[in-house]
Protein backbone atom coordinates (compact mmCIF):
# COMPACT_ATOMS: atom_id res chain seq x y z
CA UNK A 1 0.00 0.00 0.00
CA UNK A 2 1.41 3.41 -0.98
CA UNK A 3 1.43 6.32 1.42
CA UNK A 4 -1.15 8.12 -0.73
CA UNK A 5 -3.81 5.42 -0.96
CA UNK A 6 -6.05 6.10 2.07
CA UNK A 7 -9.45 7.30 0.85
CA UNK A 8 -11.05 10.01 2.97
CA UNK A 9 -14.51 11.53 3.18
CA UNK A 10 -15.02 15.20 2.46
CA UNK A 11 -14.87 17.52 5.44
CA UNK A 12 -18.16 17.05 7.28
CA UNK A 13 -19.00 20.43 8.74
CA UNK A 14 -20.99 20.38 11.97
CA UNK A 15 -24.33 22.18 11.46
CA UNK A 16 -24.62 22.23 15.27
CA UNK A 17 -28.08 20.68 15.04
CA UNK A 18 -28.44 20.18 18.80
CA UNK A 19 -27.87 23.88 19.43
CA UNK A 20 -30.21 24.81 16.60
CA UNK A 21 -32.94 22.57 18.06
CA UNK A 22 -32.55 24.15 21.50
CA UNK A 23 -32.63 27.65 20.05
CA UNK A 24 -35.60 26.75 17.84
CA UNK A 25 -37.58 25.51 20.86
CA UNK A 26 -36.98 28.93 22.42
CA UNK A 27 -37.55 31.08 19.33
CA UNK A 28 -40.66 29.47 17.76
CA UNK A 29 -43.00 30.71 20.52
CA UNK A 30 -41.64 34.20 19.85
CA UNK A 31 -42.92 34.16 16.26
CA UNK A 32 -46.08 36.20 15.59
CA UNK A 33 -47.88 33.19 14.23
CA UNK A 34 -47.61 31.44 17.60
CA UNK A 35 -49.39 34.32 19.37
CA UNK A 36 -52.34 33.98 16.97
CA UNK A 37 -52.95 30.34 17.93
CA UNK A 38 -55.71 29.33 20.28
CA UNK A 39 -54.62 28.53 23.82
CA UNK A 40 -55.15 24.78 23.38
CA UNK A 41 -53.09 24.90 20.16
CA UNK A 42 -50.28 26.73 21.95
CA UNK A 43 -50.27 24.12 24.71
CA UNK A 44 -50.16 21.31 22.13
CA UNK A 45 -47.27 23.01 20.29
CA UNK A 46 -45.35 23.46 23.57
CA UNK A 47 -45.84 19.74 24.26
CA UNK A 48 -44.34 18.99 20.85
CA UNK A 49 -41.40 21.27 21.60
CA UNK A 50 -40.78 19.45 24.88
CA UNK A 51 -40.75 16.18 22.95
CA UNK A 52 -38.18 17.59 20.53
CA UNK A 53 -35.74 18.19 23.40
CA UNK A 54 -35.21 14.46 23.78
CA UNK A 55 -34.94 13.61 20.10
CA UNK A 56 -31.73 13.31 18.05
CA UNK A 57 -31.56 14.57 14.47
CA UNK A 58 -29.00 13.85 11.79
CA UNK A 59 -29.33 17.30 10.21
CA UNK A 60 -31.37 20.48 9.93
CA UNK A 61 -33.31 19.32 6.87
CA UNK A 62 -34.46 16.20 8.68
CA UNK A 63 -35.38 18.27 11.74
CA UNK A 64 -37.50 20.65 9.66
CA UNK A 65 -39.41 17.78 8.07
CA UNK A 66 -40.17 16.23 11.47
CA UNK A 67 -41.37 19.53 12.96
CA UNK A 68 -43.55 20.27 9.94
CA UNK A 69 -45.12 16.82 10.09
CA UNK A 70 -45.86 17.14 13.82
CA UNK A 71 -47.53 20.54 13.38
CA UNK A 72 -49.76 19.55 10.48
CA UNK A 73 -52.53 18.05 12.62
CA UNK A 74 -52.29 20.61 15.43
CA UNK A 75 -51.38 24.04 14.03
CA UNK A 76 -50.92 23.91 10.24
CA UNK A 77 -50.96 27.73 10.09
CA UNK A 78 -47.68 27.68 12.05
CA UNK A 79 -45.85 25.61 9.41
CA UNK A 80 -44.72 28.63 7.39
CA UNK A 81 -43.03 30.05 10.49
CA UNK A 82 -40.86 26.92 10.95
CA UNK A 83 -38.12 27.86 8.42
CA UNK A 84 -38.13 31.42 9.78
CA UNK A 85 -37.66 30.16 13.36
CA UNK A 86 -34.89 27.80 12.19
CA UNK A 87 -33.08 30.68 10.47
CA UNK A 88 -33.41 32.76 13.63
CA UNK A 89 -32.10 29.83 15.70
CA UNK A 90 -29.10 29.47 13.39
CA UNK A 91 -28.46 33.21 13.47
CA UNK A 92 -27.99 33.10 17.23
CA UNK A 93 -25.08 30.67 16.91
CA UNK A 94 -21.75 32.37 17.43
CA UNK A 95 -18.97 31.85 14.93
CA UNK A 96 -16.32 29.90 16.79
CA UNK A 97 -13.27 27.84 16.00
CA UNK A 98 -13.95 24.26 16.84
CA UNK A 99 -12.34 20.85 16.86
CA UNK A 100 -11.65 18.58 13.91
CA UNK A 101 -12.26 14.89 14.55
CA UNK A 102 -10.37 12.37 12.41
CA UNK A 103 -12.35 9.15 12.54
CA UNK A 104 -10.25 6.10 11.64
CA UNK A 105 -12.48 3.38 13.10
CA UNK A 106 -11.82 1.02 15.98
CA UNK A 107 -13.98 -0.38 18.75
CA UNK A 108 -15.29 3.09 19.57
CA UNK A 109 -17.33 3.07 16.36
CA UNK A 110 -18.18 -0.62 16.17
CA UNK A 111 -21.60 -2.27 16.17
CA UNK A 112 -23.03 -5.73 15.38
CA UNK A 113 -22.97 -6.50 11.68
CA UNK A 114 -26.62 -7.57 11.99
CA UNK A 115 -28.29 -4.86 14.05
CA UNK A 116 -31.10 -7.29 14.89
CA UNK A 117 -28.61 -9.79 16.29
CA UNK A 118 -26.43 -8.28 19.06
CA UNK A 119 -24.24 -11.41 19.05
CA UNK A 120 -23.29 -11.07 15.38
CA UNK A 121 -19.66 -10.07 14.56
CA UNK A 122 -18.67 -6.48 15.28
CA UNK A 123 -17.93 -4.22 12.32
CA UNK A 124 -16.79 -0.59 12.24
CA UNK A 125 -19.60 1.82 11.35
CA UNK A 126 -19.44 5.26 9.67
CA UNK A 127 -18.84 8.48 11.65
CA UNK A 128 -22.47 9.66 11.44
CA UNK A 129 -23.62 6.56 13.34
CA UNK A 130 -21.21 7.25 16.21
CA UNK A 131 -21.99 10.97 16.25
CA UNK A 132 -25.74 10.31 16.53
CA UNK A 133 -25.14 7.82 19.34
CA UNK A 134 -23.07 10.23 21.45
CA UNK A 135 -25.42 12.17 23.76
CA UNK A 136 -24.89 15.92 24.15
CA UNK A 137 -21.94 16.01 21.75
CA UNK A 138 -23.62 18.88 19.95
CA UNK A 139 -24.02 20.93 23.12
CA UNK A 140 -20.34 21.65 23.70
CA UNK A 141 -20.86 25.13 22.29
CA UNK A 142 -18.58 25.02 19.23
CA UNK A 143 -18.37 23.10 15.94
CA UNK A 144 -17.11 19.53 15.95
CA UNK A 145 -16.28 18.86 12.32
CA UNK A 146 -15.06 15.53 11.02
CA UNK A 147 -13.08 13.80 8.32
CA UNK A 148 -13.36 10.02 8.24
CA UNK A 149 -11.68 7.13 6.51
CA UNK A 150 -14.07 6.01 3.79
CA UNK A 151 -13.39 2.49 4.98
CA UNK A 152 -13.05 2.74 8.80
CA UNK A 153 -10.56 0.23 10.14
CA UNK A 154 -9.88 -2.07 13.01
CA UNK A 155 -6.63 -0.61 14.33
CA UNK A 156 -4.67 -3.81 13.68
CA UNK A 157 -4.79 -2.66 10.03
CA UNK A 158 -3.57 0.89 10.73
CA UNK A 159 -0.01 1.72 9.71
CA UNK A 160 2.23 4.25 7.94
CA UNK A 161 -0.18 5.04 5.06
CA UNK A 162 -2.85 5.98 7.59
CA UNK A 163 -0.41 7.99 9.74
CA UNK A 164 0.53 9.85 6.59
CA UNK A 165 -3.15 10.56 5.89
CA UNK A 166 -3.75 11.83 9.45
CA UNK A 167 -0.76 14.18 9.27
CA UNK A 168 -1.90 15.46 5.87
CA UNK A 169 -5.33 16.30 7.31
CA UNK A 170 -3.84 18.13 10.29
CA UNK A 171 -1.37 20.02 8.12
CA UNK A 172 -4.10 21.13 5.70
CA UNK A 173 -6.46 22.31 8.44
CA UNK A 174 -3.90 23.34 11.07
CA UNK A 175 -4.96 27.00 11.20
CA UNK A 176 -8.70 26.30 11.03
CA UNK A 177 -9.20 24.52 14.38
CA UNK A 178 -8.20 24.87 18.02
CA UNK A 179 -7.14 21.23 18.15
CA UNK A 180 -7.59 17.77 16.70
CA UNK A 181 -9.05 14.51 17.98
CA UNK A 182 -8.25 11.13 16.42
CA UNK A 183 -10.69 8.31 17.11
CA UNK A 184 -8.72 5.09 16.91
CA UNK A 185 -8.75 1.43 17.87
CA UNK A 186 -6.68 0.35 20.86
CA UNK A 187 -4.45 -2.35 19.33
CA UNK A 188 -2.06 -0.01 17.53
CA UNK A 189 -2.89 3.22 19.35
CA UNK A 190 0.55 3.43 21.03
CA UNK A 191 2.25 3.12 17.64
CA UNK A 192 0.06 5.81 16.07
CA UNK A 193 0.55 8.18 19.02
CA UNK A 194 4.32 7.64 18.83
CA UNK A 195 4.54 8.03 15.07
CA UNK A 196 2.52 11.25 15.00
CA UNK A 197 4.68 12.78 17.74
CA UNK A 198 7.74 12.42 15.48
CA UNK A 199 5.92 13.36 12.28
CA UNK A 200 4.64 16.64 13.78
CA UNK A 201 7.33 18.45 15.77
CA UNK A 202 6.84 21.77 17.60
CA UNK A 203 3.07 21.50 17.79
CA UNK A 204 1.26 24.56 19.15
CA UNK A 205 -2.11 22.80 19.38
CA UNK A 206 -3.38 19.61 21.01
CA UNK A 207 -3.63 16.38 19.04
CA UNK A 208 -5.64 14.01 21.23
CA UNK A 209 -6.00 10.32 20.42
CA UNK A 210 -8.72 8.24 22.04
CA UNK A 211 -10.86 5.15 21.58
CA UNK A 212 -12.73 2.76 23.80
CA UNK A 213 -12.86 -0.76 25.15
CA UNK A 214 -16.64 -1.03 24.60
CA UNK A 215 -18.37 0.03 21.40
CA UNK A 216 -20.32 3.27 21.64
CA UNK A 217 -23.09 2.90 19.06
CA UNK A 218 -25.39 0.20 20.41
CA UNK A 219 -24.08 -0.48 23.94
CA UNK A 220 -25.88 1.70 26.52
CA UNK A 221 -23.04 1.07 28.99
CA UNK A 222 -19.75 2.06 27.39
CA UNK A 223 -16.62 4.15 27.78
CA UNK A 224 -16.76 5.48 24.23
CA UNK A 225 -18.88 8.57 24.78
CA UNK A 226 -16.98 9.80 27.84
CA UNK A 227 -13.58 9.26 26.20
CA UNK A 228 -14.68 11.09 23.06
CA UNK A 229 -16.19 14.10 24.85
CA UNK A 230 -13.19 14.41 27.18
CA UNK A 231 -10.79 14.29 24.22
CA UNK A 232 -12.75 17.01 22.39
CA UNK A 233 -12.66 19.22 25.49
CA UNK A 234 -8.87 18.79 25.74
CA UNK A 235 -8.61 19.79 22.08
CA UNK A 236 -10.42 23.09 22.79
CA UNK A 237 -8.84 24.04 26.13
CA UNK A 238 -9.62 27.77 26.30
CA UNK A 239 -13.38 27.20 26.11
CA UNK A 240 -13.20 24.78 29.04
CA UNK A 241 -10.63 26.78 31.07
CA UNK A 242 -7.98 24.09 30.67
CA UNK A 243 -4.22 24.46 30.13
CA UNK A 244 -2.99 24.06 26.57
CA UNK A 245 -1.33 20.69 25.89
CA UNK A 246 0.64 21.35 22.72
CA UNK A 247 1.68 17.79 21.94
CA UNK A 248 0.28 14.44 20.90
CA UNK A 249 -1.45 12.78 23.85
CA UNK A 250 -3.61 9.74 24.50
CA UNK A 251 -6.75 10.39 26.57
CA UNK A 252 -8.19 7.05 27.65
CA UNK A 253 -10.22 6.08 30.67
CA UNK A 254 -9.46 8.81 33.15
CA UNK A 255 -5.78 9.25 32.26
CA UNK A 256 -3.99 11.67 29.93
CA UNK A 257 -0.63 10.34 28.71
CA UNK A 258 2.14 11.66 26.45
CA UNK A 259 1.57 9.82 23.19
CA UNK A 260 5.09 8.47 22.69
CA UNK A 261 5.23 7.25 26.30
CA UNK A 262 2.04 5.22 26.04
CA UNK A 263 1.78 1.47 26.48
CA UNK A 264 -1.32 -0.68 26.22
CA UNK A 265 -1.57 -2.42 29.59
CA UNK A 266 -5.02 -4.04 29.63
CA UNK A 267 -7.40 -5.38 26.99
CA UNK A 268 -10.62 -5.36 29.01
CA UNK A 269 -10.61 -2.63 31.68
CA UNK A 270 -11.70 0.92 30.92
CA UNK A 271 -8.20 2.12 31.79
CA UNK A 272 -6.41 0.29 29.00
CA UNK A 273 -3.27 2.45 28.77
CA UNK A 274 -0.62 3.81 31.07
CA UNK A 275 2.80 5.45 31.07
CA UNK A 276 5.26 3.44 33.21
CA UNK A 277 8.27 5.68 32.58
CA UNK A 278 6.73 9.15 32.55
CA UNK A 279 4.27 10.86 34.91
CA UNK A 280 0.71 11.43 33.76
CA UNK A 281 -0.17 14.67 32.02
CA UNK A 282 -3.51 14.71 33.80
CA UNK A 283 -6.61 12.92 35.01
CA UNK A 284 -10.35 13.18 34.53
CA UNK A 285 -12.78 12.84 37.42
CA UNK A 286 -15.33 15.30 38.74
CA UNK A 287 -12.99 17.84 37.17
CA UNK A 288 -10.26 17.62 34.55
CA UNK A 289 -6.89 18.17 36.22
CA UNK A 290 -3.78 18.91 34.15
CA UNK A 291 -0.27 18.62 35.56
CA UNK A 292 1.33 21.61 33.85
CA UNK A 293 4.87 20.59 34.83
CA UNK A 294 4.52 17.36 32.86
CA UNK A 295 3.52 19.07 29.60
CA UNK A 296 6.39 19.28 27.16
CA UNK A 297 7.58 22.85 26.77
CA UNK A 298 8.71 23.82 23.29
CA UNK A 299 10.16 26.99 21.83
CA UNK A 300 8.38 29.27 19.38
CA UNK A 301 9.42 27.27 16.33
CA UNK A 302 6.76 26.72 13.71
CA UNK A 303 5.26 23.27 13.49
CA UNK A 304 7.26 20.87 11.31
CA UNK A 305 5.64 18.04 9.38
CA UNK A 306 7.85 15.04 8.56
CA UNK A 307 5.90 12.69 6.34
CA UNK A 308 8.58 10.49 4.79
CA UNK A 309 9.07 7.12 6.46
CA UNK A 310 11.21 4.08 5.85
CA UNK A 311 9.23 1.03 6.94
CA UNK A 312 12.09 -1.45 6.48
CA UNK A 313 12.51 -1.86 10.23
CA UNK A 314 11.56 -4.58 12.71
CA UNK A 315 11.31 -5.28 16.43
CA UNK A 316 13.18 -8.36 17.69
CA UNK A 317 12.60 -9.59 21.22
CA UNK A 318 15.47 -11.38 22.91
CA UNK A 319 14.68 -14.83 24.30
CA UNK A 320 16.73 -17.77 25.58
CA UNK A 321 18.02 -19.87 22.70
CA UNK A 322 17.72 -17.28 19.95
CA UNK A 323 21.52 -17.32 19.61
CA UNK A 324 21.25 -20.93 18.48
CA UNK A 325 18.70 -20.26 15.76
CA UNK A 326 19.35 -19.51 12.09
CA UNK A 327 16.18 -17.44 11.80
CA UNK A 328 17.74 -14.19 13.04
CA UNK A 329 20.68 -14.62 10.67
CA UNK A 330 18.28 -14.88 7.75
CA UNK A 331 16.39 -11.78 8.87
CA UNK A 332 19.52 -9.66 9.29
CA UNK A 333 20.80 -10.71 5.84
CA UNK A 334 17.71 -9.24 4.16
CA UNK A 335 19.00 -6.50 1.87
CA UNK A 336 15.95 -4.31 2.45
CA UNK A 337 16.27 -4.23 6.23
CA UNK A 338 17.59 -0.90 7.54
CA UNK A 339 16.79 -0.85 11.24
CA UNK A 340 16.27 -3.21 14.19
CA UNK A 341 14.77 -2.42 17.58
CA UNK A 342 16.02 -4.95 20.12
CA UNK A 343 13.82 -5.71 23.12
CA UNK A 344 16.60 -6.82 25.44
CA UNK A 345 16.63 -8.31 28.92
CA UNK A 346 16.56 -5.88 31.85
CA UNK A 347 18.88 -2.89 31.44
CA UNK A 348 19.97 -3.84 27.93
CA UNK A 349 21.49 -7.31 28.01
CA UNK A 350 21.50 -9.91 25.25
CA UNK A 351 23.45 -13.18 24.75
CA UNK A 352 27.17 -12.47 24.23
CA UNK A 353 27.97 -15.48 22.06
CA UNK A 354 30.55 -14.20 19.56
CA UNK A 355 28.90 -15.61 16.45
CA UNK A 356 25.56 -14.23 17.57
CA UNK A 357 26.99 -10.74 18.12
CA UNK A 358 28.80 -10.91 14.79
CA UNK A 359 25.40 -11.08 13.06
CA UNK A 360 24.63 -7.61 14.36
CA UNK A 361 28.15 -6.35 13.61
CA UNK A 362 27.82 -7.42 9.98
CA UNK A 363 24.37 -5.82 9.70
CA UNK A 364 25.65 -2.53 11.16
CA UNK A 365 28.71 -2.54 8.90
CA UNK A 366 26.34 -2.80 5.91
CA UNK A 367 24.62 0.41 7.03
CA UNK A 368 21.99 -0.92 9.44
CA UNK A 369 20.93 0.67 12.72
CA UNK A 370 20.31 -1.40 15.85
CA UNK A 371 18.67 0.23 18.89
CA UNK A 372 18.56 -1.56 22.22
CA UNK A 373 15.46 -1.09 24.40
CA UNK A 374 14.21 -2.97 27.44
CA UNK A 375 11.47 -5.57 27.20
CA UNK A 376 10.35 -4.60 30.72
CA UNK A 377 7.34 -2.25 30.96
CA UNK A 378 9.26 0.11 33.26
CA UNK A 379 12.92 1.05 33.54
CA UNK A 380 15.61 1.98 31.06
CA UNK A 381 18.50 0.60 29.09
CA UNK A 382 21.83 1.73 30.52
CA UNK A 383 24.35 0.74 27.89
CA UNK A 384 27.75 0.00 29.37
CA UNK A 385 26.53 -0.55 32.93
CA UNK A 386 27.07 -4.31 32.62
CA UNK A 387 29.75 -6.13 30.64
CA UNK A 388 27.11 -7.77 28.46
CA UNK A 389 25.93 -4.38 27.21
CA UNK A 390 29.47 -3.02 26.82
CA UNK A 391 30.10 -5.53 24.09
CA UNK A 392 26.99 -4.24 22.33
CA UNK A 393 28.41 -0.72 22.29
CA UNK A 394 31.64 -2.04 20.80
CA UNK A 395 29.71 -3.55 17.92
CA UNK A 396 27.81 -0.37 17.14
CA UNK A 397 24.51 -1.12 18.89
CA UNK A 398 23.09 2.05 20.41
CA UNK A 399 21.01 2.43 23.57
CA UNK A 400 17.50 3.83 23.70
CA UNK A 401 17.34 4.69 27.43
CA UNK A 402 13.68 4.41 28.54
CA UNK A 403 12.04 4.80 25.13
CA UNK A 404 9.30 2.25 24.50
CA UNK A 405 9.90 -0.27 21.71
CA UNK A 406 6.80 1.12 19.96
CA UNK A 407 8.19 4.64 20.02
CA UNK A 408 11.68 3.48 19.03
CA UNK A 409 10.30 1.70 15.96
CA UNK A 410 8.30 4.73 14.81
CA UNK A 411 11.16 7.14 15.50
CA UNK A 412 13.52 4.98 13.48
CA UNK A 413 11.04 4.90 10.57
CA UNK A 414 10.82 8.70 10.52
CA UNK A 415 14.57 9.35 10.88
CA UNK A 416 15.54 6.78 8.24
CA UNK A 417 12.95 8.33 5.94
CA UNK A 418 14.61 11.76 6.05
CA UNK A 419 16.62 12.32 2.87
CA UNK A 420 18.88 14.88 4.55
CA UNK A 421 20.01 12.59 7.38
CA UNK A 422 23.10 10.46 6.98
CA UNK A 423 23.55 7.33 9.08
CA UNK A 424 25.58 9.11 11.75
CA UNK A 425 22.85 11.73 12.18
CA UNK A 426 20.18 9.04 12.48
CA UNK A 427 22.17 7.30 15.22
CA UNK A 428 22.78 10.56 17.06
CA UNK A 429 19.10 11.56 16.98
CA UNK A 430 17.98 8.09 18.06
CA UNK A 431 19.91 8.76 21.28
CA UNK A 432 18.39 12.19 21.82
CA UNK A 433 14.93 13.22 22.97
CA UNK A 434 13.25 15.04 20.08
CA UNK A 435 9.62 14.80 21.21
CA UNK A 436 9.83 13.94 24.90
CA UNK A 437 10.01 10.23 24.15
CA UNK A 438 12.90 9.42 26.48
CA UNK A 439 14.33 10.67 29.76
CA UNK A 440 17.91 11.26 28.62
CA UNK A 441 19.70 12.55 25.57
CA UNK A 442 23.26 11.65 24.63
CA UNK A 443 25.63 14.35 23.41
CA UNK A 444 28.71 12.62 21.97
CA UNK A 445 32.03 14.27 21.19
CA UNK A 446 34.14 12.07 18.94
CA UNK A 447 37.82 12.30 19.81
CA UNK A 448 41.00 11.52 17.88
CA UNK A 449 41.49 8.02 16.52
CA UNK A 450 43.97 5.22 17.18
CA UNK A 451 46.45 5.85 20.00
CA UNK A 452 48.93 3.89 22.14
CA UNK A 453 50.57 4.70 25.49
CA UNK A 454 53.51 3.18 27.38
CA UNK A 455 53.69 3.24 31.19
CA UNK A 456 54.83 6.60 32.57
CA UNK A 457 55.41 7.82 29.06
CA UNK A 458 54.34 11.16 27.68
CA UNK A 459 50.61 11.85 27.86
CA UNK A 460 48.62 11.64 24.64
CA UNK A 461 46.14 14.39 23.74
CA UNK A 462 42.81 13.65 22.10
CA UNK A 463 40.44 16.40 20.97
CA UNK A 464 37.20 17.09 19.19
CA UNK A 465 34.41 19.61 18.75
CA UNK A 466 32.45 19.66 22.02
CA UNK A 467 28.83 18.51 21.95
CA UNK A 468 27.12 19.56 25.16
CA UNK A 469 24.57 21.94 26.70
CA UNK A 470 25.06 25.32 28.42
CA UNK A 471 23.30 24.43 31.69
CA UNK A 472 25.10 22.35 34.29
CA UNK A 473 21.78 21.36 35.89
CA UNK A 474 20.83 19.46 32.74
CA UNK A 475 23.91 17.21 32.79
CA UNK A 476 23.37 13.93 34.60
CA UNK A 477 26.53 12.06 33.71
CA UNK A 478 29.82 12.56 31.83
CA UNK A 479 31.67 9.46 30.64
CA UNK A 480 34.87 9.17 28.61
CA UNK A 481 34.80 5.90 26.68
CA UNK A 482 37.74 4.26 24.93
CA UNK A 483 36.68 1.89 22.18
CA UNK A 484 38.43 -1.29 21.00
CA UNK A 485 40.77 -0.85 23.94
CA UNK A 486 43.65 -3.05 25.11
CA UNK A 487 45.09 -2.44 28.58
CA UNK A 488 48.21 -4.45 29.45
CA UNK A 489 49.04 -4.19 33.13
CA UNK A 490 52.62 -5.45 32.88
CA UNK A 491 54.38 -8.25 34.77
CA UNK A 492 54.26 -6.95 38.34
CA UNK A 493 53.15 -9.83 40.60
CA UNK A 494 52.27 -7.64 43.59
CA UNK A 495 48.55 -8.28 44.30
CA UNK A 496 48.10 -4.60 45.24
CA UNK A 497 49.72 -3.33 42.06
CA UNK A 498 47.51 -1.42 39.60
CA UNK A 499 48.03 0.09 36.19
CA UNK A 500 46.19 3.42 36.16
CA UNK A 501 44.85 5.58 33.33
CA UNK A 502 44.74 9.26 34.31
CA UNK A 503 42.58 11.82 32.55
CA UNK A 504 43.13 15.58 32.65
CA UNK A 505 41.70 18.48 30.69
CA UNK A 506 43.66 21.11 28.82
CA UNK A 507 42.33 24.62 29.35
CA UNK A 508 41.57 27.10 26.63
CA UNK A 509 44.90 28.85 27.39
CA UNK A 510 46.72 25.63 26.49
CA UNK A 511 47.73 24.94 30.09
CA UNK A 512 47.27 21.43 31.40
CA UNK A 513 45.56 21.23 34.77
CA UNK A 514 47.37 19.41 37.54
CA UNK A 515 44.10 17.94 38.76
CA UNK A 516 43.04 14.61 37.35
CA UNK A 517 39.44 14.63 36.16
CA UNK A 518 39.19 10.89 36.52
CA UNK A 519 41.13 7.66 36.68
CA UNK A 520 40.72 4.01 35.72
CA UNK A 521 42.79 1.38 37.54
CA UNK A 522 43.20 -2.35 36.95
CA UNK A 523 45.10 -5.13 38.66
CA UNK A 524 46.95 -7.68 36.58
CA UNK A 525 44.50 -10.11 34.97
CA UNK A 526 44.88 -12.69 32.21
CA UNK A 527 44.95 -10.94 28.86
CA UNK A 528 42.27 -13.17 27.39
CA UNK A 529 39.85 -11.81 30.00
CA UNK A 530 40.26 -8.32 28.60
CA UNK A 531 39.11 -8.90 25.04
CA UNK A 532 36.15 -11.25 25.51
CA UNK A 533 35.44 -13.80 22.83
CA UNK A 534 36.50 -11.70 19.85
CA UNK A 535 40.03 -10.27 19.98
CA UNK A 536 39.43 -7.99 16.98
CA UNK A 537 36.82 -6.08 18.96
CA UNK A 538 38.72 -5.51 22.19
CA UNK A 539 36.83 -3.97 25.08
CA UNK A 540 35.36 -0.69 26.20
CA UNK A 541 37.07 1.18 29.02
CA UNK A 542 35.04 3.97 30.58
CA UNK A 543 36.12 6.74 32.94
CA UNK A 544 33.51 8.64 34.93
CA UNK A 545 34.10 12.41 34.75
CA UNK A 546 30.75 13.48 36.19
CA UNK A 547 32.17 15.23 39.26
CA UNK A 548 33.77 17.74 36.88
CA UNK A 549 30.76 18.21 34.63
CA UNK A 550 30.99 22.01 35.01
CA UNK A 551 34.08 21.87 32.78
CA UNK A 552 32.15 20.46 29.84
CA UNK A 553 29.53 23.17 29.26
CA UNK A 554 28.92 24.83 25.92
CA UNK A 555 29.63 28.53 26.18
CA UNK A 556 26.89 30.44 24.44
CA UNK A 557 28.10 33.02 21.93
CA UNK A 558 26.42 36.38 21.49
CA UNK A 559 27.87 36.94 18.03
CA UNK A 560 26.28 36.10 14.71
CA UNK A 561 29.06 33.65 13.88
CA UNK A 562 29.13 30.85 16.40
CA UNK A 563 32.66 29.80 17.29
CA UNK A 564 33.29 26.06 17.36
CA UNK A 565 34.16 24.97 20.87
CA UNK A 566 36.88 22.34 21.18
CA UNK A 567 37.68 20.02 24.03
CA UNK A 568 41.22 18.63 24.50
CA UNK A 569 41.81 15.75 26.90
CA UNK A 570 45.16 14.35 28.04
CA UNK A 571 45.50 10.62 28.68
CA UNK A 572 48.42 9.26 30.72
CA UNK A 573 49.28 5.73 31.93
CA UNK A 574 51.01 5.02 35.24
CA UNK A 575 52.37 1.56 35.97
CA UNK A 576 55.33 -0.81 35.93
CA UNK A 577 57.42 -1.78 32.95
CA UNK A 578 55.39 -3.59 30.31
CA UNK A 579 52.16 -1.75 31.00
CA UNK A 580 50.56 -0.34 27.85
CA UNK A 581 47.26 1.13 26.81
CA UNK A 582 45.98 1.25 23.23
CA UNK A 583 42.62 2.14 21.72
CA UNK A 584 41.05 2.72 18.33
CA UNK A 585 38.75 5.62 19.05
CA UNK A 586 37.29 7.53 21.97
CA UNK A 587 34.19 9.53 22.69
CA UNK A 588 33.12 11.93 25.41
CA UNK A 589 29.53 11.04 26.26
CA UNK A 590 27.45 13.66 28.08
CA UNK A 591 24.02 12.47 29.25
CA UNK A 592 21.51 15.30 29.58
CA UNK A 593 17.85 15.71 30.39
CA UNK A 594 15.26 18.37 29.58
CA UNK A 595 14.65 20.96 32.26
Amino acid sequence: MSLESVELTDLERDDRIDEVVNNFIRTLPEESGFAKLKKEQQEAVEAILDTLRNMRFEGIDGFQKVVTALLQGIAPELERYVPIAIDNAKATLQEKKGVLVIYTGGTIGSAPKDMDDPDSPQVVKPWRDLKLAAPKLGLLGYPVDAIAFVNPLDSCNVGPPHWHAMVNIIEKHYDDYTGFVILHGTDSMSYTASALSFMMLYLSKPVVITGSQIAGITNPRNDAHQNMITAIMLANPMVHNLPLISEVIVAFGNLFIRGNRTKKMNVVEYQGFNSPNYPLIGKAGDHIVIERKNIRSVDNSSVQFHKKMDTNVIIVEVFPGMQNSQVLANILKDGNLRGVVLKAYGAGNIPTDALFLDLFSAFIERGGVVVCTTSCPAGEVVMGLYETSQVLLDRGIIGGFDITPEAALCKLMVLLGEDDYDLRTVKQLMQQSIAGEQRLSLESTFLAGEKKLEADGKAVAVEGELASVPEESRIEKVMLRFMHAQLQTGQNEDPDYRATIRISLESAMNEQSDQYLGTFSRRRVPENALVGTNESVGESLTVDLTRNKHLFLIKESAGRIKAKQKVKIHVALAGDSGAAFAWKGAELNIYTHDQ
